[in-house]
């Protein structure tokens, strides 16, 4: 069920089977925020210093743009093994939104927190677990499909178990290791990014309109 929060309908939902039912997951637009966090819902017993629990809050956020308010004291909270879901017509803030969650833009007004941590505090930490896909596939072009994946994994500070030809079978993309991006459809290369998220151990997912350019089948495989 989706509540009304200011200028966007938020709706979280418990993560009961899968692989990432300790995670947490936040999708914005599809409208779709993912956010993807671990374990257990943290409690007053939980030591969130361990990492053994995530739980992300934003409170009273403030944001204005060109002299705009797009949204002001919005707060909520994500705790582990749940998926937040934001929605909010164009114009709204989703993306000034994601930006402040991520770490790359500032709140006017207000404060985000991860494991009762303000992210500015210690934003290299942060950054490390934090996986952000946004609207646009940021691939490269000229490479395969394995050679992004495997530039993707050069580059990532948290590696999961999962190979970059396992990733791209997720998608159903591993028969398209060896065609360049140039050469793929924008559903293929949209599967594409979102495949780098398993590539990651990281414990806190932000994606922007994952389902862009996405047939249902590829829908139903994200989800």
């Amino acid at each position: 069920m989706l509540k009304r929060i200011d200028k966007f309908e938020m709706a979280c939902d418990k993560l009961k089977y899968g692989p990432f039912s300790s995670q947490t997951i936040i999708l914005f637009n599809i409208y779709q925020l993912i956010v993807k966090m671990s374990q257990a819902p943290v409690n007053e017993n939980t030591n969130v210093e361990e990492f053994g629990a995530w739980l992300l809050e934003a409170r009273a956020l403030q944001c204005t743009r060109h002299e705009s308010l797009l949204f002001d004291d919005l707060s909520f909270t994500v705790s582990g093994g749940e998926v937040l879901q934001i929605d909010g017509a164009n114009g709204s803030g989703k993306t000034s939104l994601i930006r402040i969650l991520s770490g790359l833009a500032w709140a006017d007004e207000g404060e985000v927190l991860c494991c009762k941590k303000e992210i500015q505090a210690y934003r290299s930490e942060y950054l490390q677990d934090l996986s952000y896909i946004a609207h646009a596939n940021c691939i490269k072009m000229e490479l395969t499909a394995l050679e992004n994946l495997d530039m993707t994994r050069a580059l990532c500070t948290r590696l999961s178990k999962t190979s970059s030809e396992q990733a791209l079978d997720c998608f159903g993309l591993l028969d398209y290791r060896d065609r360049t991006a140039t050469n793929m459809s924008s559903g293929q290369r949209r599967r594409l990014a979102l495949s780098r998220l398993l590539l990651s151990e990281a414990r806190l997912w932000l994606v922007d309109e994952p389902f862009t350019s996405l047939d249902e089948d590829s829908k139903g495989t994200v989800r």
